[in-house]
């Protein structure tokens, strides 16, 4: 067991190269498309600065990579989505609100009269699992 955690160990070192050696590859790929980009926007915009030019290739990149790695585009990147955020665990669950018992001479349950005693409830309870429990908190 002690040579397999050794056989997988990477050292620190050896980590930090290799995500130098592939952050800087990464670089070196883009170079042709920033080059692409920027000779785009010179000519769409031709009065537009050194500056101006540079920080729209660059706004252009970061956008690609942002939706690259997003499966879906938010209507606005100022309202962030709650429902993407904040997972709740929810059941439904169905249950009798009255008892089994002999209604006109058959067996049925007293709140909806069905007349299997499996049958599923009338009632539906919804249950949070992720409620806070405040049974035991003194006011």
């Amino acid at each position: 067991m002690k040579s397999v955690l050794v056989k997988d160990y990477i050292s620190p070192e050896a980590r930090s190269r290799s995500l130098t050696a592939a952050m800087r590859s990464q670089k070196t790929t883009s170079i042709s498309r920033r080059e692409e980009l920027k000779r785009l926007f010179q000519t769409e915009h031709p009065s537009a600065s050194k500056e101006r030019a540079t920080a729209a290739v660059f706004y252009h990149l970061q956008e690609d990579s942002r939706l690259n790695h997003s499966e879906v585009k938010d209507e606005s990147p100022y309202r962030p989505n709650i429902a993407k955020t904040l997972r709740r665990r929810m059941t439904v669950d169905s249950q009798h609100t009255g008892v089994w018992t002999e209604v006109q001479g058959e067996m049925a349950w007293s709140c909806c009269l069905a007349s299997k005693q499996d049958a599923q409830g009338c009632q539906r309870v919804r249950r949070d699992l992720d409620r806070w429990i405040l049974q035991g908190c003194d006011s």
